[in-house]
């Protein structure tokens, strides 16, 4: 008879390997393209079987709205932490936003060419498309919530709402990481992101402003 102190270590392997696959799946996406990847693929590099695969993700598809929701969610929860930081300057939570994984180059990389190629399927595919849609438009609310608590508390308003400001955060992210592995020689990993700290900066509003300039944050 299976007692209940035999479920959390079932429950953990179990985690264990959904977290295996989605760690090989995320490479071999990255090396080979989600299209160059097969299921087998997935299970060799994982070290596991097609059964273990389907009794976990019934699709590779799955698969990736998984990988991008718990990307998504990192960089929600990472966004959530430098916004509690009450003595984080504006410019200190914009740049740390911005600059989420400028320590970490090597995943860095790997997620932008996963992320390619994955919003490559994701438009091709109307039924991909629709569950990555939802997956990043809940990424972009949770950091909205997030921004507009720390905007609040700080007395700050800007000329765009806090889910503009989110969207436009996740895309200059992305982008500068991008221009930055294209030509890392003429783009610094975080100069485009700096660039565009200081923007955001100049629009920044205090609500005790009484002339309509933005004020130094």
């Amino acid at each position: 008879m299976t007692t209940r102190s035999d479920a959390p270590p079932r429950s953990a392997r179990r985690e264990a390997t959904r977290q295996r696959i989605l760690a090989a799946a995320s490479q071999a996406f990255a090396e080979r393209g989600f299209h160059g990847t097969s299921v087998e693929d997935v299970c060799d590099r994982a070290g596991f079987t097609r059964g273990a695969f389907y009794s976990n993700f019934a699709s590779r598809d799955e698969l990736v709205v998984e990988l991008v929701a718990q990307r998504t969610a990192r960089l929600r929860d990472r966004v959530r932490e430098l916004s509690e930081e009450d003595d984080l300057t504006p410019r200190e939570l914009l740049h740390g936003v911005l600059t989420l994984w400028s320590d970490q180059p090597g995943e860095r990389q790997q997620w932008l060419l996963l992320q390619t190629e994955l919003m490559l399927h994701a438009i091709r595919d109307p039924e991909a498309g629709a569950a990555w849609r939802e997956v990043v438009a809940r990424g972009h609310q949770e950091t909205a919530a997030t921004l507009e608590g720390y905007l609040r508390r700080h007395g700050i308003r800007l000329p765009v709402s806090s889910l503009e400001l989110a969207r436009l955060l996740f895309a200059a992210f992305q982008g500068g990481a991008l221009q930055h592995l294209l030509d890392p020689a003429q783009v610094g990993p975080d100069d485009l992101e700096n660039h565009l700290v200081a923007v955001l900066e100049a629009a920044l509003t205090r609500d005790d402003d009484t002339d309509g300039t933005a004020s130094p944050a």
